[in-house]
């Protein structure tokens, strides 16, 4: 996790009092999106409704890897939002 935040606080975004809570604390049926970033999990989670779009961002995992893996994987994450953002914004 010492990784994840250092990351962050590269971008200047301080996740140190954050932590996991699982798909068991979110409503599902409020979610528009549901954005899936590890691959074995694209067919476990079971979406509520039709209206709430699946999208597939696989990111390798990080975890136990250098710094400089966390940083690539944050940097392909920020694409994927950046654009997701955009895409969203020309939709409405």
């Amino acid at each position: 996790m010492q990784n994840t935040i250092e990351c962050m606080k590269e971008r200047g975004i301080d996740i140190s009092r954050q932590s996991s809570k699982g798909l068991s604390s979110i409503d599902l049926a409020r979610i528009d999106y549901a954005i899936i970033l590890e691959a074995s999990l694209r067919d476990s989670i079971v979406l509520p409704s039709r209206r709430t779009q699946k999208l597939d961002w696989f990111v390798p995992d990080p975890v136990g890897q250098s710094i400089d893996v966390y940083r690539k994987v944050r940097d392909q994450i920020e694409v994927k939002v950046l654009d997701f953002i955009e895409t969203i914004r020309k939709e409405n």
